[in-house]
């Protein structure tokens, strides 16, 4: 198995454009560290680097490192990866430090992609030809400043600068200050960046040139003296170069010599590559990371990985080894005694519908003198019955980890699942409660036995627990009867490979020798599961609930005045985790929606973004504070929902419960929900222009609006509080409980034996 590689980093910052694609915001910056953390062994480039030439093991292993020395790798990288203790090198360009200056493709953006108003024509010659070009657009000068990045990036350092100062002086723009986001280390902070057990300091040239253009002479100048300039400033040896750009034709055969000869012990290369016995410690390969989302994140390392097969087969055979006989035992004082603790395990302690769901359904159960806790894959409260899964971190789980991400079995093999059994929350529970399993931490060839060890209710969110992968089909029926071709395998969970059969199949079987009780929460996934399956089922239909007293209809100026909102603008909403970049959620289409309604009189607020800012609306962040939450509720007129794939969304819930309207399609479980021109609009599915009909139809009803708003909290208290779906389930516990302690389970050889054969 080729498990080692060496990542390359450039800038972790949010930037309003990045047109090079080097920049990756921080919060997203911080998942990937902390998934490398679990999944990988973190290792310093010098180690990595000693190693290889001892002949040393690295398998599973990763480096991580910084090219440029950009001022952001102190304010937003180093903390981060204080945090998670993973250690990294940077590269520094020391000609640029405490320059003032930007790097000359940072400033072609200021050149041609900042400034507002259209350029004037532009003539200039560039090595020998002339060229010109007549910018009366925004998408010509982005065209531009393409064309000339790649006309200057091959030129020497001197013609380059040349023709920089040239295009200044055309634009009118000073030089000499460069923006605040762009800037480059000083020398203080570039001691800062040092400081510390985690941090190696490499050479990076003095100007970053392509150093294959230059003239010998200046090829060395640029190695030796920037490795010099930096043991100067940082009183330490300088032993790692990386080569600016770094591409096969950037660095020619007297380059690596010269490198060799400056006391360098490694080269590094922006050549896209994994590491092996055989690397070249000169001309060490990289995985160039982008601003990925976590998903795409580990989807990308995982193609990056090659695995050996028979070697994987043995570690395949050890962890079925896990799959045990098993039968349900249950004394005459277990049936008669009252419940008391119920564990659930979800994804999320908080954020996103499941989340929520489930721990509200938590905290009411301790006002009700349960005992409680909550097993997660990650927890955002600091809540002492929540905790998180306890990975397990050996080689053999990173090993599978990596194979079943690169080849779409997404959650086969996780022996944390196996260890369920084991801790006390599960041991001291009477009632196992749960939610979304999906999201690389649960396996469910554990749940035959979890099942017979206890009492088991899975209440499902989505369509996943029988399809191939999905967690909503949309138009496609193959689960029905069995998935292969799968035409969605972009939709979350995503899959790099198709093994939909397989999964489906694998899940069918894992049923047969598992029992539970589902509840679904609409009756539109009831009918599928019915058809699915998972139709030999207990099934049972429980609402999901909101506290109409936290989600109250509070008076609309009110809460306008609290949160600083005007009073005399139609107030739209839209809410989702992850904001405008939820697909699923239809943040995609609220830009189209927007363009075609009158904007003077109208402000569009989005709740849960991430990343974007854009400027025909107001984005805010998640928002954890419900009362806050709820406000913002009532505050709107509206709440514009296009959801392409739902269930029974709470978002839709706690708008209705705050007197505030739904417009939305006509998706999964939200008819149910919103009742048509009575507490909302059901627009013809994905049909913006239906959409827009809506909201134009409230626009010009405003008694109506008035009159939809009482409708809507009312719609709330006569069926979908939070007190009568705790009720609910708590009936369901009771019951489950009892049929349990009666009914004898048991789960023979036969159950492994038919997963062996399915697993090639």
């Amino acid at each position: 198995m080729k498990n080692c590689f060496v990542l390359i980093y450039h800038r972790i910052q949010e930037l309003g454009q990045d047109p090079q694609s080097l920049a990756v915001h921080p919060e997203r910056f911080e998942q990937q560290i902390q998934y490398l953390k679990n999944r990988f062994t973190i290792i310093s480039l010098q180690e990595m680097v000693r190693r290889i030439s001892a002949g040393e093991s690295i398998e599973n292993v990763i480096s991580i490192t910084f090219d440029d020395g950009y001022a952001d790798n102190l304010y937003y990288a180093k903390p981060i990866l204080e945090k998670y203790r993973a250690p990294a090198t940077f590269f520094i360009t020391t000609g640029m430090i405490g320059s003032g200056r930007e790097f000359w493709w940072d400033e072609l953006e200021r050149i041609f992609l900042v400034k507002k108003k259209s350029l004037k024509p532009l003539i200039i010659k560039i090595d020998g030809k002339e060229y010109n070009w007549n910018i009366y657009d925004r998408n010509v000068a982005r065209e531009v400043y393409y064309e000339i990045h790649r006309l200057l990036k091959y030129l020497p350092g001197e013609k380059r600068e040349s023709i920089m100062d040239e295009l200044f002086s055309w634009v009118e723009v000073e030089r000499n200050k460069g923006r605040e986001t762009n800037r480059v280390l000083n020398r203080r902070e570039l001691l800062q960046l040092a400081g510390g057990d985690l941090v190696e300091i490499g050479s990076h040239t003095l100007t970053h040139p392509v150093l294959s253009v230059e003239a010998q002479e200046t090829q060395r100048q640029e190695i030796n003296d920037s490795r010099i300039h930096l043991e100067q400033i940082t009183g330490r040896k300088i032993t790692s170069f990386s080569y600016p750009f770094g591409q096969k034709s950037d660095i020619t055969p007297e380059t690596v010599r010269m490198v060799k000869q400056s006391g360098y012990t490694c080269g590094i290369s922006n050549i896209q590559g994994n590491i092996d016995d055989r690397t070249d410690c000169f001309m060490i390969p990289r995985r160039i990371i982008r601003n990925w989302e976590i998903t795409d994140f580990r989807q990308n390392l995982a193609k990056f990985l090659e695995i050996d097969a028979s070697e994987l087969g043995k570690k395949i055979k050890i962890y079925l080894d896990n799959i045990k006989s098993c039968e349900r035992k249950c004394s005459p004082n277990e049936r008669e005694r009252k419940i008391q603790n119920i564990l659930f395990i979800n994804h999320y302690d908080w954020r996103g519908g499941a989340a929520k769901v489930c721990y509200r359904i938590f905290e009411n159960l301790e006002k009700k003198g349960f005992g409680k806790n909550i097993l997660v894959k990650k927890r955002f409260f600091p809540h002492q019955d929540v905790k998180e899964f306890p990975e397990t971190d050996s080689d053999e789980q990173k090993c599978l980890t990596a194979f079943q991400e690169n080849e779409g079995w997404l959650d086969v093999f996780h022996y944390s699942s196996f260890n369920i059994k084991r801790l006390g929350e599960f041991q001291n529970a009477d009632v196992v409660h749960l939610h979304n399993l999906q999201k690389e931490y649960f396996s469910l060839l554990a749940l035959p036995e979890i099942t017979c060890l206890k009492p088991v209710i899975w209440t499902l969110h989505d369509m996943f627990a029988f399809t191939g992968h999905c967690s909503h089909s949309y138009e496609c029926s193959k689960w029905e009867i069995g998935c292969g071709n799968c035409p969605h395998l972009t939709i979350e969970p995503k899959v790099n490979k198709d093994h939909t059969d397989l999964l489906w199949n694998l899940k069918k079987i894992v049923y047969e020798y598992s029992d539970f009780t589902v509840v679904c929460p609409s009756n539109w996934l009831k009918s599928k599961l019915e058809r699915s399956i998972l139709k030999d089922k207990e099934i049972k239909l429980i609402y999901n609930g909101v506290d109409e007293a936290v989600f109250n209809n509070y008076h609309k100026n009110e809460a306008r005045e609290r949160l600083n909102l005007p009073k005399d603008k139609l107030i739209l909403l839209f809410v989702a985790y992850g904001g405008l970049g939820t697909k699923i959620k239809g943040g995609h289409l609220i830009g189209h929606i927007l363009e075609r309604l009158p904007k003077e009189n109208i402000l569009f607020l989005s709740i849960g973004n991430v990343v974007m800012n854009p400027g025909y609306l107001k984005a805010l962040p998640y928002i954890d504070d419900e009362k806050q939450l709820a406000f913002y509720y009532a505050a709107a007129d509206l709440l514009i929902y296009p959801s392409l794939a739902d269930n029974c969304p709470l978002v839709v819930l706690e708008s209705l419960s705050c007197g505030t309207p739904v417009i939305t399609f006509n998706t999964g479980g939200i008819p149910e929900l919103v009742k048509h021109k009575e507490t909302g609009y059901i627009a013809e599915y994905n049909n913006i222009i239906d959409l827009i009909n809506g909201v134009e139809f409230y626009m010009k009803n405003p008694r109506l609006l008035k009159k939809m708003a009482r409708n809507a909290r009312e719609s709330i208290l006569k069926g979908f509080t939070l007190k009568e779906m705790i009720k609910k389930y708590l009936e369901l516990y009771e019951a489950k409980y009892r049929e349990f302690c009666t009914t004898p389970h048991t789960i023979d050889e036969n159950y492994k034996t038919r997963i062996e054969k399915l697993i090639p």
